[in-house]
């Protein structure tokens, strides 16, 4: 399976969260081969691999705040743990999104990786319920 060289421990348990969550929950959509072959040996891009990390954040985030309000371990509650994920999913997002403003903006070499981009911001708001808006 594709690794990503990653910057610290929260992108690397956010990047495990879409391998082994995120993707099987939306192979569906299209074969699980095209997301491990395609989309995670694109994250060698950084616009790329902060809308995989969003993506999985957000995707955490959701399943937080859908369990029963509770104490975890370490006495944080399931809406603190969703917040969390939901506020790092909102800043990658964002990273992303001006990154690849940028980057394809100055290199038009670059028509694959802004089909991925585009495929991860519609799956980003998708997670949200804004698919419309993707």
């Amino acid at each position: 399976p594709p690794t990503l060289v990653v910057r610290n421990e929260t992108e690397d348990r956010y990047f495990e969260a879409f391998r082994e969550v995120v993707i099987p929950e939306i192979s569906g959509i299209w074969d699980y081969s095209f997301w491990e072959s395609i989309v995670l040996t694109a994250c060698d891009e950084p616009f790329i691999r902060d809308a995989v990390l969003a993506i999985a954040a957000i995707n955490l985030s959701i399943k937080a705040a859908r369990k029963k309000p509770r104490t975890l371990e370490g006495g944080t509650g399931s809406s603190e743990i969703s917040t969390k994920h939901y506020q790092f999913a909102l800043e990658r997002f964002s990273q992303a999104i001006r990154t690849m403003r940028t980057t394809l903006t100055n290199d038009e070499q670059h028509l694959r990786k802004a089909l991925i981009g585009c495929l991860l911001v519609f799956c980003f708001e998708g997670f949200q319920g804004y698919p419309k808006q993707a």
